[in-house]
């Protein structure tokens, strides 16, 4: 009977996708209108004169509606509505030249490239499996049936894993083609899916929310909510490189951009609603500086998402879909030069649109501060073999018996009785502000160890008790009152536990992120901490160490 009622559910699914829609969206004052200035493969009637330096260069319209499409390795893999797998070289990235083509029987749903592979979401027909020779032939043809419908595919782990629809979750060895047991999703109907380590990320076509899944336990470990999703929003899963950011279309909704870090533990960190409307697909530049959002029904939304914890409609690239009778955009991929968006368009095949700038990898230069000449010393602190260390094991000290005058506490209020140990950045600094740290921070049971950063006191003159030269904004915390556990502190917010604990120290990656509204705190890669900081124009800030009755020893001190 369940599967009965799942099939009758997939029925309407078709139904609602051969509907066209007649909504009209109103573009903004930032709209770019694009159109083509290579005329040999597409109707050149009622050309609209590009602004801005977007440009159409090319349109293939002799193949159909394109559905689904996909960049890999220099070549594009596209799919029709009428099951026609097509790929394309970019040896010439502004003119793709058709290398092959091949009728797969049936809707093609997804497409995932690995080396000369491809794996296909074949629907009804299971998991297609090609192999495309030097010769630009396919061989090695191989079709894999399964419990429900191939809607979305994913290859991790040695693994080809399946989006199934009413099947859950199907997968397949990757070398031996060997079935594994199918994994059952919460939901009427999986309907795409991403795999990050033993977890996967799959929507539903039914119902709003995506659902995080242990593979290995069989369980629901998350959900993801996208409250306006209702199918149109297909592929709507894209990770940043590190697949700790996850960016899920939500349809009338916009996007959102979610913290997965912790995969168990997922963060809303963003949601576009009120300016994207239908957010079917996202790419990311290679930089992940922007993101390209094809619509439904309006072209191409372009966003500033630098830092993932904000979004900045920057440009909306309208498509001059009208001139081909078509509503918008369906899909679109980004070519390794970055120079090129590919966008597949309903009914009217593939465009390529020259971008105004590259997208390729701009990565700023990390700045090391390791060196002891990057710092102001109060107390002790050395260069030492490459490491940075701050600080000694002498805490009380009225008797000043490692010779470092307790400066930090004379500077505050004359006293000597306590000496920590103090470095300063040379360096001012405003947001954003990013931090990194590589080494070990020992608890302390009498004082306040901290790193991060610190407000510049605007009058200070190293005059002893007239005040220290910088205070805490936000930093990693260890103090006396909870010796073992790592907390942050930031301005405003106080003293927050990040729930990790250790008897004697803590060792690893430390992380401050801060973009002038939002600090973030990362261990190991993992955030721990998040909360509101706001700038207020003229504030100027150090990076600073402070350590009590023991030392910091770093082997990275960055600022990127």
């Amino acid at each position: 009977m369940k599967q009965f009622i799942q099939a009758l559910l997939f029925a309407t699914l078709l139904i609602f996708t051969g509907c066209s829609s007649d909504s009209n969206t109103t573009s903004s004052s930032t709209d770019t209108n694009v159109t083509d200035t290579n005329t040999t493969d597409t109707n050149t009637s009622d050309i609209i004169t590009p602004t801005e330096g977007y440009t159409v260069v090319k349109r293939v319209d002799n193949i159909g509606s394109i559905d689904v499409i996909t960049e890999y390795n220099s070549k594009l893999y596209l799919a029709n509505s009428d099951g026609l797998l097509y790929v394309y070289s970019l040896s010439n990235p502004s003119s793709p030249q058709l290398l092959a083509s091949y009728d797969t029987g049936d809707t093609v749903e997804d497409i995932a490239v690995v080396d000369d592979t491809i794996y296909v979401a074949n629907n009804q027909n299971g998991l297609l499996i090609l192999t495309l020779n030097q010769e630009n032939a396919f061989v090695d043809v191989t079709s894999l049936s399964m419990s429900g419908y191939a809607r979305g595919v994913d290859v991790e782990n040695n693994t080809i894993y399946i989006a199934s629809g009413y099947g859950g979750i199907n997968s397949f060895d990757l070398t031996t083609l060997t079935k594994y047991d199918a994994v059952d999703v919460e939901g009427d109907f999986t309907d795409s899916i991403v795999i990050k380590d033993n977890y996967a990320i799959t929507s539903d076509a039914y119902n709003s929310f995506s659902t995080v899944t242990n593979i290995a336990q069989k369980e629901k470990v998350a959900q993801l909510e996208k409250p306006h999703s209702f199918y149109e929003a297909r592929d709507d899963l894209t990770f940043t490189h590190d697949k700790n950011t996850l960016f899920l279309a939500d349809g009338t909704g916009g996007f959102k951009i979610f913290d997965v870090s912790n995969i168990e533990a997922p963060v809303e960190l963003v949601s576009t609603e009120s300016l994207t409307k239908d957010a079917q697909h996202i790419t990311l530049s290679q930089d992940e500086s922007l993101a390209f959002v094809s619509t439904l029904n309006n072209g191409i939304d372009i966003y500033e998402i630098y830092g993932f914890d904000h979004a900045n409609l920057v440009e909306h690239v309208d498509l001059n879909e009208s001139m081909s009778q078509v509503v918008g955009s369906s899909d679109s991929a980004l070519g390794e030069n970055g120079e090129y968006l590919y966008i597949a368009a309903k009914q009217s095949g593939l465009i390529v649109l020259a971008l105004p700038f590259k997208t390729t990898p701009i990565i700023a230069p990390s700045i090391s501060l390791l060196d002891i000449t990057n710092w102001d010393v109060y107390g002790s602190a050395a260069y030492v073999m490459n490491n940075l260390v701050v600080g000694d094991d002498i805490g009380y000290d009225s008797d000043d018996v490692d010779n470092d005058s307790n400066i930090w506490n004379a500077l505050a209020d004359g006293s000597t009785q306590y000496d920590y140990d103090v470095v300063v950045s040379t360096m001012d600094l405003t947001p954003p502000i990013r931090l990194n740290f590589t080494g070990v921070l020992n608890s302390t049971h009498y004082g306040y160890n901290e790193i991060g950063i610190g407000l510049k006191s605007e009058n200070f003159t190293d005059v002893i008790g007239e005040g220290i030269p910088v205070s805490a904004k936000a930093t990693f915390n260890l103090n006396w009152e909870t010796p073992d556990a790592l907390e942050v502190f930031v301005t405003n917010s106080g003293y927050i536990n990040t729930s990790l604990t250790d008897s004697t120290s803590f060792s690893g990656d430390f992380s401050i992120d801060w973009d002038g509204n939002l600090v973030s705190f990362y261990y190991d890669n993992i955030l721990v901490a998040q909360e509101p900081l706001t700038y207020k124009e003229g504030e100027v800030f150090k990076i600073f160490i402070k350590t009590y009755e023991s030392s910091f020893n770093f082997s990275k001190v960055e600022l990127n």
